[in-house]
């Protein structure tokens, strides 16, 4: 075993030692912490539960970060948010009752949840496979018999906490129950609280650009490639100076939003918008984006509610499928929209949709969305799920 490898079982020790020296706090049902992003955004479920959250003056809601500028971003808007190393932010977590994450563990201090409930939000409905049942990227099928040996017996000494997951519709919740390997009376079909920004204006992001408000806009958002290890080049997709025309002419900004894992890529796109390094939030771009162009993200699936026109763009789906990750789904049967393969096929697409006004996806749309999300769940959920913690998980 190399020296990387023991210092990891020694941070897992330590990591134990303290989780059980947590487990001797008193929780606080009235506090609840929000982390997302490994801890480095405010951003998604987490960041929607909260600002319900704070409406409430029966609940402590405190916004947990391990970046310090989110954290004076959030101050400088009068919530409050701590680092989760720092006193305060220790403070809270030791004594805090609920937990709310979308990633992992590390969204917060993950050594301190000992004895809490953690709600796991996660953050979208997924197409492709995650998880458990990601064989290909999930690090525990890569390890050797011994370290998954020593990977289960750390997990049986662990110190524990209370897991619970929100789901959308009873088929995500069955997707769920091998994905993350929980029991499915720890499932809650309760929504997607990322998504009330679509319904509520009061959860908008203020600082949010009022020119993608103001003129048509088509959004290019594609999931990553191995995390982020394939570069998503722009332009060995798009003949831009021919799409930049085609912008003018019809007076529509192109915006291009790629996954967090390729947010350190960077190009010059002439008269387009690459925003893949900039803090918008992902919810507000699908809220006024006109059309929405992607490939294998879950984010068209958040843009159902929307119903309006999709393009996929899936010019490497079998490379994709062999490559890096298997869908849950027979692709051609959930993807309500427009497929193309090269650019030429997109541009013809982008060309009816805009300039011919055709529309022809609109039932199929509705039909895909009632498979992801149960009735109950396809307008604001935040409020439900808060009365749902109170009343049912104390």
């Amino acid at each position: 075993m190399n020296n990387r490898k023991m210092i990891k079982i020694i941070k897992k020790i330590v990591h134990i030692l303290i989780g059980y020296i947590s487990l001797l706090s008193i929780r606080n049902k009235k506090i609840y912490l929000f982390g997302s992003w490994f801890g480095e955004k405010f951003s998604d479920n987490p960041k929607y539960l909260y600002l319900e959250a704070i409406k409430d003056k029966n609940i402590k809601a405190i916004w947990i970060t391990k970046n310090i500028e989110v954290c004076k971003y959030l101050n400088s808007q009068d919530y409050e948010a701590y680092l989760y190393n720092s006193i305060k932010g220790i403070s809270y977590q030791v004594r805090a009752k609920y937990y709310f994450i979308c990633t992992s563990l590390n969204d917060v201090n993950s050594y301190l949840i000992s004895g809490s409930k953690l709600i796991n939000l996660w953050h979208g409905i997924p197409l492709k496979k995650i998880m458990w049942d990601d064989k290909g990227s999930n690090a525990y099928y890569k390890k050797n018999n011994i370290e998954k040996f020593i990977y289960k017996m750390i997990k049986k000494i662990m110190p524990k906490y209370n897991e619970y997951l929100l789901s959308s519709s009873p088929q995500i919740t069955k997707i769920y129950t091998s994905a993350f390997k929980i029991k499915e009376n720890s499932i809650f079909e309760l929504g997607q609280p990322r998504n009330d920004v679509f319904f509520d204006q009061t959860l908008e992001d203020k600082d949010f650009p009022d020119l993608y408000k103001r003129k048509p806009v088509v959004l290019y958002m594609p999931t990553h490639r191995n995390e982020g290890k394939i570069k998503i080049e722009s332009k060995s997709l798009f003949r831009l100076v021919e799409l930049d025309k085609f912008c003018v002419a019809n007076n529509i900004l192109f915006l291009i939003k790629k996954h967090f894992y390729h947010r350190n890529e960077s190009e010059e796109l002439e008269n387009f918008k690459n925003i893949t390094n900039k803090t918008y939030d992902t919810q507000m771009l699908l809220k006024y984006a006109d059309v929405l162009i992607t490939d294998y993200s879950s984010c068209y699936i958040d843009y159902l509610l929307l119903d309006r026109p999709i393009i996929f763009y899936y010019y490497d789906y079998n490379g994709y499928l062999l490559n890096d990750r298997e869908l849950y789904f027979p692709y051609d049967k959930v993807t309500p929209g427009i497929k193309v393969t090269t650019f030429d096929e997109l541009f013809i697409a982008l060309q009816s949709i805009i300039e011919d006004k055709k529309d022809e996806f609109q039932e199929e749309r509705n039909e895909i969305k009632d498979l992801f999300y149960s009735k109950e769940n396809q307008n604001l959920v935040g409020p439900k799920i808060l009365d749902f913690v109170k009343r049912d998980l104390k």
